[in-house]
């Protein structure tokens, strides 16, 4: 809840509903929407790898939040949140540091949610799966806040049957979150309600209130990734595309981003999916052990021990100290090159729908095999 921008807890419990669990939910009547607080009285919780001051942040280790306890400071993103009149009903769990663990991974601290949408043993995507589950879960909640370094709002939002919202790197600062990757990651939304999404994300993102352009947009249709298997599931993408078409009255572009890159680097041997099958995966690796690297020494120095963390996580960290600064640069390079490559494809005023997750989402208890 929120005191004059203080967060304090509340004991999730109470006589008369002992044993089971309680949240304090303040009510809205007493929050009346104004232009200097737009988002007065909207209920938010906020993914544990976010800084809250008044609140613990594990980042689903314990290790973490016993190393550094109650946080004194807030992140931007969640104190402009709270300066634009929101408040913060609790904060929701994530796979460890925002790392991809799926829920049959080897988890010691915290475990992921069920997903709330079929028949209760789908997974609820990673690594906001905590944002995703509780925006599909609970009616009282209006949106949740997650972070998304390579999918990680996307795929719960996908997976929970929400709308989800990742923004262009660096329209809202990460300062003030256990990040993977400075140069990937993202603060984003999640909310069963598009009009409460964008309602938040303009003040939020400062957005325009409505888009302006002279001319129609152009609407790309990748046809390296389509058609999807299942012949039901790519009609539904046909109908989506027919609609923006019709909405919008322009026609679709298709697009092989293979083939255009064969024509862009014509004297390079390896294919688009060659070039950059590693490019994501070094940058994971590099952030998530240097990013680590504080936490582990101050760690370590004051409980002359190492810090209990996921397998995932070690491993993570198994390789990062193995990856040079040369590898790492490499990846850099090839990142670069990547955006030059898709803005020289998109340019400006232009849109692509694209099969971003179009399968159940995964049973929770199936093991991955890689």
């Amino acid at each position: 809840m929120r005191i004059v921008n203080r967060i304090g807890y509340l004991d999730a419990a109470c006589a008369d509903a002992a044993p089971n669990l309680t949240i304090a939910i303040p009510s809205r009547l007493h929050y009346p929407p104004s232009s200097d607080l737009p988002l007065n009285g909207l209920r938010v919780a906020i993914k544990d790898n976010i800084h809250i001051a008044g609140a613990k942040t594990f980042g689903s280790c314990k290790s973490y939040g016993e190393l550094y306890g109650i946080s004194r400071t807030t992140a931007p993103a969640v104190q402009r949140l709270l300066d634009l009149g929101a408040v913060i009903v609790g904060k929701t769990v994530l796979s460890q540091f925002a790392d991809a663990e799926a829920p049959t991974c080897d988890f010691v601290d915290f475990h992921a949610p069920s997903n709330p949408r079929g028949d209760g043993n789908r997974t609820a995507g990673g690594s906001s799966y905590g944002s995703g589950a509780a925006a599909a879960a609970y009616e009282w909640l209006d949106f949740t806040v997650g972070t998304d370094t390579g999918g990680s709002c996307r795929v719960p939002a996908a997976n929970n049957c929400v709308f989800g919202l990742r923004p262009s790197r660096g329209a809202m600062t990460v300062d003030g979150t256990l990040i993977i990757h400075r140069d990937l990651d993202a603060v984003g939304l999640l909310s069963r309600d598009m009009d409460i999404l964008m309602r938040v994300a303009t003040p939020l993102y400062c957005l325009p209130s409505r888009a302006k352009s002279p001319d129609a947009p152009r609407f790309l249709y990748p046809s390296h990734l389509f058609p999807v298997q299942g012949i039901e599931v790519q009609k539904i993408f046909d109908q989506v595309a027919r609609a923006i078409e019709f909405i919008l009255g322009v026609d679709r572009e298709e697009v092989d981003f293979r083939e255009a890159w064969k024509q862009s680097r014509p004297t390079d041997g390896r294919s688009y999916d060659e070039y950059f099958a590693s490019t994501l995966f070094k940058h994971i690796i590099w952030g998530g052990y240097h990013e680590r690297s504080k936490f582990r020494d101050e760690y370590e120095f004051t409980f002359q021990r190492h810090p209990i963390v996921n397998p995932l996580t070690r491993h993570r960290w198994s390789e990062g100290v193995k990856m040079t600064d040369k590898e790492f640069e490499q990846s850099l390079s090839e990142r670069e090159e990547y955006q030059a490559f898709i803005e020289s494809i998109f340019g400006e005023n232009t849109f692509m729908l694209t099969p971003f997750l179009y399968t159940e989402p995964e049973s929770r208890d199936t093991y991955r095999l890689a």
